[in-house]
């Protein structure tokens, strides 16, 4: 459950600082001069060549690592391990069954 909620954290992320941005309470320009956009200012290409420091963090780490949490998450709540077990015991049982 822990997993699942820092998932929902860092996947959320990114659409939220979307919103900071488009309602200007996220600075396009930090206070270092590193850019707080996503894309580099100029770049003619919206892909990874392109992407800021805060769109790396953003877009490609934060929003990835939480899909995979998510993934890890469920799957562990689900007791996945356990039901693989399961389902392969009861096709020995029918495997044996069937010789």
């Amino acid at each position: 459950m822990i997993l699942v909620m820092f998932a929902s954290v860092f996947i959320i992320a990114d659409p939220l600082r979307h919103i900071l941005l488009d309602t200007r309470l996220w600075p396009a320009w930090m206070p270092n001069g590193m850019q707080g956009t996503e894309y580099r200012h100029g770049c003619a290409q919206e892909n990874v060549t392109c992407l800021t420091p805060v769109g790396i963090l953003f877009t490609i780490v934060l929003t990835y690592t939480g899909f995979l949490l998510l993934a890890v998450g469920v799957l562990w709540n689900a007791n996945i391990v356990q039901q693989c077990r399961k389902i392969g015991q009861r096709w020995r049982e029918l495997r044996a069954r069937a010789k």
